[in-house]
């Protein structure tokens, strides 16, 4: 016996994803997924392929619009038309809610351009989380479809191989649907499906180059042939500079006589003036300038700058026996010898030009003398009782 669509019209929960056909339309469906969320959906054959479309959520549309949606669709595919767009032109004029059509790789492109890119300044990151692990697996799903499950689902399969990424993706969906509601894509009321995963236990990196080990990169620098990514690197380790603000540095930005460097922006929202030490200043004045690129580390396309130093650094820390340190270890670098030395995390934060001050405290963590002062003058205390 044929089960009618209207009977899965009421919410309930399933244990697997189930898919149930109409009697009246061929190929018209309900989707549901384990939360219990419903989608219809229709199969058609467009040009000899079987394709499958989502035409909206059981939230949005009912079965009845379901049903007209589906026969016109399927008749623009017999003569030979994909019928895709007529989902969104029907939705306005029943003056049905989009939320219930839009795919989550076109609410990724939203986000990205109204959110991510004009509020955050590593906006490319979070782009790159979706193309690598979000779209290939969620893109071509339904945005009101996505359920706690599917995203648990995808958090475990990322943990597999980086915890730091699993938990950073599932931060930024969260983000993203509560956003989607906040935009009108889904209802207010709307559980946001990244809620409640438990995230990986992180362990904070405190790998940093030894000085018994700065030699042996000092050498492994500075026989690279590329003379952009010699200095790159040594700037890197005298500046502390983020990557990016580093490769991407001006000549504007740059005051050889003054000695400094001056951000206009940063990562954190406000300028900094970085002094250079001799040895910087010398780095950079021998830079040569290529014809009118305004940036110090230019690229290989003209006006624009180096952009990735990843593939050059793999082949340095190689040949220094430093496999394990990352370039961001660069910049722990200056953090943890500047520390060391002046015992000041003040400084430290004003050089890395961090304004959370448990960002800059993890620097303690490589050295501890300051402990081991401390316990020298409790232990000459409690000398006078043993």
């Amino acid at each position: 016996m044929t089960v009618p669509l209207s009977f899965f019209m009421k919410r309930q929960k399933t244990d697997k994803i189930l898919t149930v056909f109409d009697e009246h339309v061929p190929g018209l469906g309900v989707r549901v997924n384990r939360s219990g969320r419903q989608v219809f959906i229709l199969k058609f054959n467009l040009k000899g392929r079987a394709v499958w479309r989502t035409l909206g959520s059981t939230d949005f549309m009912t079965l009845d619009q379901a049903r007209r949606l589906a026969s016109r669709m399927k008749a623009l595919a017999r003569g030979g038309d994909d019928p895709t767009d007529l989902i969104q032109s029907f939705q306005i004029k029943e003056g049905i809610a989009l939320q219930g059509v839009i795919d989550v790789s076109r609410f990724a492109e939203i986000y990205i351009d109204r959110h991510a890119r004009e509020h955050k300044k590593s906006w490319k990151k979070d782009e790159q989380r979706l193309k690598f692990y979000v779209l290939p697996v969620l893109g071509k799903r339904g945005l009101s479809e996505i359920s706690r499950d599917d995203l648990s689902r995808l958090h475990r399969e990322i943990g597999k191989r980086s915890h730091y990424s699993a938990n950073r993706v599932i931060e930024q969906l969260h983000t993203m649907f509560r956003l989607a509601t906040i935009w009108g894509y889904l209802p207010e009321t709307w559980p946001n499906p990244a809620s409640g995963i438990k995230q990986y236990k992180e362990r904070a990196r405190d790998r940093f180059v030894l000085p018994s080990e700065m030699p042996r990169l000092a050498a492994a620098i500075a026989a690279h042939e590329d003379p952009f990514v010699r200095a790159a690197l040594q700037l890197y380790l005298y500046t502390g500079m983020r990557k990016m603000e580093l490769l991407s540095l001006r000549w504007s930005y740059v005051d050889l006589e003054f000695g400094e460097i001056r951000l206009p922006d940063t990562k954190n929202g406000r300028p900094h003036r970085i002094p250079l030490a001799a040895p910087a200043l010398k780095i950079l004045a021998s830079l040569p300038k290529k014809g009118i690129n305004p940036y110090v580390f230019p690229g290989k396309i003209a006006g624009t700058h180096l952009s990735r130093i990843d593939k050059a650094w793999q082949k340095i820390r190689k040949e220094a026996r430093l496999e394990d340190v990352r370039l961001h270890d660069l910049r722990r670098t200056v953090g943890s010898w500047v520390v060391q030395s002046s015992k000041n995390l003040t400084i430290v934060g004003d050089i890395l030009n961090q304004t959370n001050q448990n960002v800059t405290r993890v620097y303690s963590r490589f050295t501890n003398d300051h402990v081991r002062d401390a316990l020298n003058a409790h232990a000459a205390q409690l000398s006078e009782y043993f």
